[in-house]
């Protein structure tokens, strides 16, 4: 009887199914369940909006606690659902109802489901890891894996209290439920897609709301439209934004957090529970405003808000900081004097090359690179090869390269300044492109998970003339600058520190405007869109200390603004260095 026991223990430990009660050797009444709890499903129409990742539409189950309005999802269910996002290849799940537990295996790690103590437990956030590949985008393109190292400077499991934030877990009849929002947050929003429930239909989108412009009346065609936030929401709204800050804002300990809570005053969370939507949302747009953060925004207000509202339109005054203001004041600057200082003085010929390639010559052995973003083409099946810097970092600058090397009217460029002054950033890969035509080293990429507390050093080589053969492709014959300032940002910003610790050539100008970490897009319950720096930070690391680069990259050579654009300083600044 002993050894049947053991082996039906055994059993239960490791079952992937549900195990009824009849068969169990204990009372049903010790194991943990919600069945006493009221849950009505509701069925959804589905679209996918997303380029990216082909799923069907179909009818998608939401479920309802106790006749409230937040939406809970089948965590099962959903993921088995949305099968052209997910791959389930990598996805496993174990239930496990003596300790009340649903643990998901993927193909780098775990997470854990506690419906007794509201508990999500993981060893990293690995488990993110289980989405098929996008199918128009191909970000690592021309980019090939060299080494790779990680060190964990903190072995201890992550856990995330949910009680602390009033959400629950619920296992009710055998399967696991997950508030939307909170499901939207762990498995879509880290993956850079997002689910909307406006009451109508549950729309899926790439990224942010804004990649999905034309599609944005549609999905504000809401039956919540233009009335009273239920009390429900706005309370599910403050625990969730408490939840995100202090778990996946990656500037917490920057800006000085300990906690959302803590940080909110009496008077701000009245606001912020507001049932009246308008004072709701403009309170949450001042809070996230003032973090000062240039990778956290609000793009669109919720559902509860009027159909046509937007926060251009209605919110405006409300989304700046100190930081913004100096951004947006320098870049105009810049602006301003390079068309008086460059365009307005120079040759047709010269204005019409720089439109073209971002190319300027500005003396017989000198050029100058410019472009204001790091771009991939959206296309993998287009392999046309006259993208600008516009579309397609990687292309500009190659087709810059052939500029420069033929050496129009008898020219012999030595000198390169990539102008980065203006550039507000982009994505990864195209940045590591960009780099790969200044050195033939391997690109050191460092990256630092304030979750994980785990510092990740990628290099990567790059195949800059597309002949699949990655060694000697660089232009390094040339001697490289860079031209920096508080516009030099997030990717851009990352570009030069990578620049500077490669010691791959000097810096001219000002020390650039920081913006250290990747983007979360994320979807508060009420349906406002939301963006904040993520977890993943980049940083420099001397003799085992780790540095973020949110306060930016001092240059080599300082530089007025004024003379940014001034060919004679540039010269000069070159000659004596």
């Amino acid at each position: 009887m002993k050894s049947k026991k053991i082996n039906l223990l055994k059993l239960l430990l490791t079952s992937s199914v549900t195990i009824s009660c009849a068969i169990l050797p204990v009372s049903c009444s010790l194991l943990s369940n919600d069945n006493d709890k009221k849950i009505t499903i509701k069925n959804y129409e589905f679209n996918n909006l997303s380029s990216e990742y082909t799923i069907e539409s179909k009818k998608l189950n939401l479920s309802f606690v106790n006749d409230g309005n937040v939406p809970y999802v089948d965590l099962l269910q959903m993921i088995n659902s949305l099968d052209g996002f997910f791959d389930r290849n990598y996805i496993n799940f174990s239930t496990n109802i003596l300790f009340s537990e649903l643990k998901m295996t993927t193909k780098f790690g775990y997470i854990s489901f506690n419906w007794k103590t509201n508990k999500i437990t993981m060893p990293n956030t690995y488990y993110e890891y289980i989405t098929k590949s996008p199918g128009k985008t191909n970000f690592n393109k021309y980019l090939k894996s060299k080494s790779y190292y990680s060190k964990d400077f903190n072995k201890n499991t992550i856990v995330i209290d949910l009680k602390k934030y009033n959400f629950d877990i619920l296992y009710h009849n055998g399967n696991v439920l997950l508030p939307l929002a909170i499901f939207n947050l762990l498995f879509c929003s880290t993956n850079y897609y997002n689910l909307y429930f406006n009451g109508n239909k549950i729309y899926g989108c790439d990224f942010d709301i804004k990649s999905n412009v034309q599609e944005i009346p549609q999905i504000r065609n809401s039956k919540f439209q233009n009335s009273l936030i239920p009390k429900d929401i706005v309370e599910a709204k403050f625990n969730f934004t408490a939840l995100l800050i202090d778990y996946f804002y990656g500037l917490k300990e920057y800006n000085n957090i300990n906690s959302f809570y803590s940080t909110i005053s009496n008077e701000q969370k009245q606001r912020m529970l507001s049932q009246n939507p308008v004072i709701s949302t403009k309170e949450y747009i001042k809070y996230l405003y003032n973090l000062n953060d240039l990778h956290t925004w609000v793009s669109m207000p919720s559902f509860y808000n009027h159909r046509d509202s937007s926060i251009a339109k209605d919110f405006y005054e409300y989304t700046t900081n100190k930081r913004e203001r100096i951004y947006q004041s320098t870049r105009k600057y810049l602006k301003n004097n390079k068309l008086n200082n460059w365009v307005i003085q120079t040759s047709k010929e010269n204005r019409e090359l720089f439109e073209k390639y971002g190319v300027r010559f500005i003396s017989n052995n000198t050029a100058v690179i410019s472009f204001n973003s790091f771009k991939t083409f959206q296309n993998l099946n287009d392999n046309s090869t006259n993208k600008g810097f516009s579309e397609d970092t990687y292309l500009g600058f190659a087709n810059a390269m052939k500029l420069i090397k033929k050496n129009l009217r008898n020219m012999k460029i030595k000198n390169i300044i990539v102008d980065l002054s203006t550039n507000s950033g982009g994505n990864i890969g195209a940045m590591q492109r960009g780099l790969g035509f200044i050195t033939d080293e391997p690109i050191l990429n460092k990256t630092y998970n304030r979750l994980d507390e785990e510092i990740n050093i990628r290099s990567v080589e790059v195949d800059t003339d597309g002949d699949g053969d990655y060694k000697n492709d660089a232009y390094s014959e040339y001697n490289w600058y860079l031209l920096t300032g508080v516009n030099t940002f997030s990717a851009a910003n990352t570009f030069s520190s990578i620049f500077k610790e490669m010691k791959l050539g000097k810096i001219i100008g000002q020390k650039t405007g920081g913006g250290a970490a990747s983007i979360l897009p994320v979807v508060l319950p009420d349906g406002t869109s939301i963006v904040i720096s993520s977890n993943d930070l980049s940083v420099t690391m001397k003799n085992n200390t780790i540095k973020s680069i949110e306060g930016g990259i001092e240059p080599d050579i300082y530089l007025e603004y004024k003379d940014f654009y001034n060919d004679q300083k540039l010269l000069e600044i070159i000659k004596n260095k």
